[in-house]
Formats: C-alpha cells, structure tokens, sequence
C-alpha cells in the first residue's frame, strides 16, 4: 500500500467510480479534470494497492496564499480502513510545504469548481462537504464555521408579483432605475464590489463584466451603481447564471436588492434559462429573498477548515 501522486487518467477513473456510487457530484471528463485537480498549484494524489487505485484526494494554494481541499473519496468497499485519513495528512503535509503554517478550508472559494447534480439539473460548484462527511473532517481536527444551504427554482411559472412593479414604479420616482450596466453611463460598480468585502464575487463579476449585469443605478447621482447581480447568461443545461447580489449600505432596506433579484429571475426566464440554483449562508437575511421568490432549499452543505503547521 502506498500513496503518490496519480496521473490524470488515474484521476479521472477514480474519481468516476466514487462520485457514481451515490454522490451528487457528476462525473468528470480529461479537459475539466486537468483544470480542476491538476492546473494552478493543485496537489493530486491516489491510494494505492499495487497498481489499482483504492482512494483519491486533491487540494491546492492559491497565488494568494489561501489553502482548500477540493475532494477527498474511497471507492466503498474499502473505506473505514483509515486510508482516507492517510491520504488528508499526505496532503496537508504536500500543501503545507516550507511554510510555518497553512490554513485549508473546504469552502465556496476554493476555484477547483466541482459541478453536482441539483433536483436533476446542475450546479457548476460544489460550495463546501457534504453533512454526512463532515464527520470525517471533524475528525482530522477540521471545525465547521458555516452552512451553506443550496436553493432552486423552475422558471416556467415565474411571474414578477404586483408589488415587485409596484416598487420599481416608486423607486423610479426616487430616482432609482433598475437596468442593464453600461460603462458609458454608469459608475461605481468597483466601488461597490469593494465594499461588499467578498472578493470571489469581486473577481468572478470583473471577469464577466462582457456579459449583461443587471444593476440598480441612482440618477440623482449621475447614474452610479448602487445594487447589482448577475451575469446574466444561460449555461450549459439551461441554468440561468448567478454569483450573488449585493447593495451600498446607505441603500438598504428599501427593496432595491430584492427588487434587482426578480428582475433577474425575469431575465433568465425570458432569455432561455429554464432553472436557476444559488446557494446562501444560512445565516445570510438574503435566504428570504430567495424563498420568497419561490426558491425551495434542496441540500446543504458544510464550511470547515483547520490550519496546519510545520513543527
């Protein structure tokens, strides 16, 4: 028995025959595995028993510095027997290399984006570990410090509600547009992102900035950005695209988050979409949104971490 770094062949197999025996993670093909378990600081190691690869773990460090476990699995017939908790200390020690400390979080962060299948459809990231795993993490010394819950709605009988038009009307009087982003018109939208403090929203809207945003602008201020969501695309398998949706403080409490959510709801529905799935902190107040929009709570998932050290 012996642990070491696979091949991405050998990924892909292992990988397959766990997550098709029960999992909700779909199975991965050579391209999505390379970028996923191989690329970018990425750390991937296989259990061996002679040639036949019994378990399989991967992680990685960003640029940044930050540290995750993106999956860590043994085929069925050989759990229980401590090699996953052999292949966790090899690769903590593999992530942690020379330096003094090392936090690792299995979190919605982590860019090794692992899709999983939601009420039949998909969902291009798995945001944490399952509940029925965290155990196992618990475990190794890993502690939980947030949920995930994971909502998704059909679009074909979405309809915007009459007090939605009705506040959008209101809002419109104030000054506040509800709209599609235009650099030529509009500012602010760094500054917002900034101020919401999330930099994996930050980056994922500044990469997609080509695709519409839906934005709500005040025109008492020259059109500045004051709420956003989106992208605003349809992917693969007809889910309407979301990352999150954030307002300026100075602006809350008046409808306009909520406001920008259905309208984008509306968007997708009349642009393709046939589905939209997200997932939320369970503690986040933007749950109620979302479950007023007709939004049902499908699975959740669990946030953990542990810094390891090198004495």
């Amino acid at each position: 028995m012996h642990i070491r770094a696979c091949s991405l062949q050998e990924a892909v197999n292992c990988y397959n025959l766990i997550v098709a025996d029960g999992l909700p993670y779909l199975c991965i093909d050579q391209k999505a595995a390379q970028k996923v378990f191989f690329d970018g600081g990425c750390v991937t190691l296989g259990y061996f028993d002679g040639d036949k690869m019994l378990g399989f773990c991967s992680g990685r460090v960003t640029d940044k510095g930050c540290g995750y476990i993106t999956f860590v699995g043994v085929q069925r017939e050989y759990r229980r027997r401590g090699i996953g908790s052999s292949l966790m200390r090899e690769l903590e020690r593999m992530l942690l290399g020379d330096r003094q400390s090392l936090t690792l979080e299995c979190y919605y962060k982590n860019p090794s984006w692992l899709a999983w299948r939601i009420n039949g459809d998909f969902h291009p990231y798995a945001p944490g570990v399952m509940p029925e795993f965290a155990e196992f993490f618990e475990g190794l010394g890993y502690e939980a410090f947030a949920t995930q819950n994971a909502y998704y709605r059909t679009l074909s009988d979405f309809k915007m509600p009459d007090k939605m038009t009705e506040l959008a009307t209101d809002l419109r009087r104030e000054g506040i547009e509800i709209t599609l982003y235009d650099r030529e018109r509009h500012h602010g939208i760094d500054a917002l992102l900034e101020c919401l403090g999330n930099d994996f929203w930050s980056d994922y809207m500044l990469k997609n900035l080509d695709k519409p945003i839906l934005v709500a602008v005040d025109n008492n201020k020259g059109g500045r950005v004051v709420a956003y969501t989106g992208p605003l695309r349809t992917q693969n398998g007809g889910r309407g695209d979301y990352c999150g949706i954030g307002a300026l403080g100075e602006y809350r409490g008046r409808g306009i988050g909520k406001l920008v959510f259905y309208k984008m709801c509306e968007y997708h529905k009349a642009h393709g979409a046939s589905f939209m799935s997200l997932y939320t902190e369970e503690d986040n107040s933007a749950r109620f949104i979302y479950e007023g929009a007709g939004f049902t709570l499908v699975r959740k998932w669990k946030n953990l971490r542990r810094t390891v050290e090198n004495l």
